[in-house]
């Protein structure tokens, strides 16, 4: 049984928290900078006002990093000397500063970091990971169609402003598949990018907030193309569909209506348990950088229309 201390206790975390229970661990801890604000307490765990806190007054085998984008980096960073494992939210870097200093601090990082890879357990990604995975010689183009809920986006500025964000949709939600892309395309180059960030609403009066990322790779074994938005006129959301070219073959995968998201959480929380256990970070450092060098390319390469919310503290 491992001891987790959760840091940023938000919405996020919750999924956090039931993946650690369901895989039999135990929550001793949570460091959140409004902790005397939040009503919610999570039986038999102590709350702190920082994660140095926490760390200082805890014996844990895992932090569990659930705060904004902005702040994963310099949470990260400032474990460096810590024995036991990190987890952490996508992305885990928003700015180029940030990811030279992850480059050259990862390798000698004393404790293993896990970058949540939720993705690669849910059901229409397996197939694509499988199609990856085959004959290297064998061309292949991949096409990424992700779009969510607009009024979800508009209330969570690490979609959407620059500063915390670091990419909106490229790093909030594409970080996901690059990660994936990063490893088994290494030579995966950006080609094109059109991004945009602003307060209209094309497509839904109701919606205060637009974010939208059209990109487009290519590698020396194919080309890789994501869509991503977070508006979208439809009724049935999210909507996520995955089209994959191998050879001659084509598939169309797309996320089932019947997804069972407890099975696929503790599917992954049981792969982490199993790094954790062989001190292993995750994904490898290179690959990390590389999707992230990807996912920062695409934001830098446009001037962007953006706004800026009231921020919230320390939790998402």
């Amino acid at each position: 049984m491992l001891t987790i201390g959760i840091v940023g206790y938000g919405l996020v975390s919750g999924e956090h928290i039931n993946g650690w229970k369901n895989t039999g661990n135990v929550i001793s801890a949570i460091a959140d900078p409004e902790f005397r604000k939040i009503s919610r307490r999570l039986p038999g765990a102590r709350m702190f006002s920082s994660a140095e806190a926490m760390l200082s007054a805890s014996q844990l085998n895992v932090i569990d990093i659930c705060t904004p984008h902005h702040l994963h980096w310099p949470q990260v960073a400032s474990t460096k000397d810590w024995k036991g494992t990190i987890m952490v939210e996508k992305p885990l870097v928003v700015t180029t500063k940030a990811l030279n200093e992850m480059g050259s601090l990862l390798g000698g990082h004393a404790a293993p970091v896990i970058l949540r890879t939720n993705k690669r357990f849910e059901p229409h990604v397996k197939p694509l990971l499988a199609a990856l995975a085959e004959d290297q010689s064998m061309p292949l183009s991949v096409k990424v169609v992700w779009r969510q809920r607009p009024k979800y986006m508009a209330s969570r500025p690490w979609y959407y402003n620059k500063a915390i964000s670091g990419g909106g949709v490229v790093l909030g939600m594409g970080i996901h598949y690059l990660e994936i892309f990063a490893e088994y395309l290494p030579d995966l180059v950006l080609q094109q990018a059109y991004l945009r960030t602003s307060r209209r609403s094309p497509n839904s009066p109701e919606t205060t907030a637009e974010n939208y990322a059209h990109l487009k790779f290519s590698s020396s074994r194919g080309t890789v193309e994501l869509v991503l938005s977070c508006w979208r006129s439809a009724s049935v959301l999210p909507f996520e569909q995955i089209t994959a070219k191998v050879g001659k073959r084509v598939t169309r995968w797309t996320r089932p209506a019947e997804f069972d998201r407890q099975r696929s959480l503790t599917d992954e929380f049981n792969s982490y348990v199993t790094m954790i256990r062989t001190r292993r970070s995750h994904p490898d450092p290179a690959v990390l950088y590389r999707a992230h060098a990807l996912a920062l390319s695409a934001y830098s390469s446009l001037a962007l229309e953006t706004f800026a919310p009231s921020e919230r503290g320390g939790h998402k």
